[in-house]
C-alpha cells in the first residue's frame, strides 16, 4: 500500500468516526417486543419445541429464524430460546 492510499484510507475512517451518531437523535420508528415463560403446572415448558404441533397462523418469511411466523396482524411470534416472543411491527412516531 502505497503512503497516498494508506492517508487515502486513514482519512476515509476518520470521517466515519466525525459522522453524527445516529442513536443521538430521536428515533422514527418503534417496535414493541414481549417475551412469555410457558409453564405446565410447576414444568417450564419450551415453546421452540411446543409451537411445532400449532396450527399457528401466518407466514415463514424470516430465512434467518426458522421459528418465526409473521401472523396477519404483521405481529411476529418466534421462539427465543424456550420462550415464546411476539414483536409488533415498526410504527412511525413523531418526535
Amino acid at each position: 500500500m502505497t503512503q497516498s492510499e494508506a492517508r487515502r484510507l486513514h482519512e476515509a475512517f476518520a470521517s466515519v468516526l466525525r459522522a453524527p451518531d445516529p442513536g443521538a437523535a430521536p428515533a422514527g420508528l418503534l417496535g414493541i417486543e414481549h417475551e412469555y415463560s410457558l409453564r405446565n403446572g410447576d414444568r417450564p415448558l419450551d415453546f421452540s419445541e411446543a409451537m411445532r404441533g400449532l396450527a399457528i397462523p401466518g407466514r415463514r418469511l424470516d430465512p434467518g429464524d426458522v421459528n418465526a411466523y409473521r401472523l396477519p396482524s404483521g405481529t411476529a411470534l418466534t421462539a427465543d430460546g424456550a420462550e415464546a416472543e411476539v414483536a409488533s411491527p415498526p410504527i412511525r412516531v413523531r418526535p
